[in-house]
């Protein structure tokens, strides 16, 4: 018989996007309005003639709307997830999953406030606001008591820029 434990609730994490992120995501959706414009601009203009024609400016423009549709998605929906039995991660409609039970340890590296985490011989290093690592490793090991948590500091940080001058 199996025994009745409460369900945790399943916590989200926000993937942190850096400014280049951004930048890309706002290039990806101009080019893509753009190849939208220029298609129906086209097709307007001159009409569809040729069987070249019906293949380049309506696949241009489905090809466009598929990319915003994509970049929209990976706006809205980049996160990490942390349910009973997996941890989660999401880009748009990208989606893939590690079993809690898998993960052995998770390291936070205290001079980048980056966490790596670490399961059988992968690993992977969730991209999240360094107020949001303590956390996420929190909701790991309320699932999974037995990952070692344990953190980096680099012992041997180097004085200022020579304040050590003697007069």
């Amino acid at each position: 018989m199996k025994k009745n434990t409460p369900k945790l609730q399943t916590e989200y994490f926000r993937f942190r996007f850096s400014p280049m992120h951004y930048a890309l995501i706002a290039a990806g959706f101009i080019v893509s309005a753009a190849g939208i414009v220029s298609s129906v601009y086209h097709i307007a203009r001159s009409g569809i003639h040729s069987f070249n024609d019906v293949l380049i400016y309506p696949f241009l423009a489905l090809v466009s709307a598929a990319l915003i549709v994509i970049l929209a998605a990976l706006l809205i929906r980049a996160r990490y997830v942390v349910d009973d039995r997996y941890f989660i991660t999401q880009f748009g409609i990208i989606k893939s999953r590690c079993e809690i039970g898998q993960i052995t340890s998770v390291v936070l590296d205290r001079d980048t406030d980056k966490l790596t985490v670490n399961a059988g011989e992968t690993y992977f290093v969730p991209n999240i606001a360094a107020n949001e690592n303590e956390k996420l490793v929190r909701a790991l090991l309320k699932r999974n008591p037995d990952i070692d948590y344990s953190y980096t500091v680099r012992e041997n940080k180097p004085d200022g820029d020579g304040d050590n001058k003697s007069k």
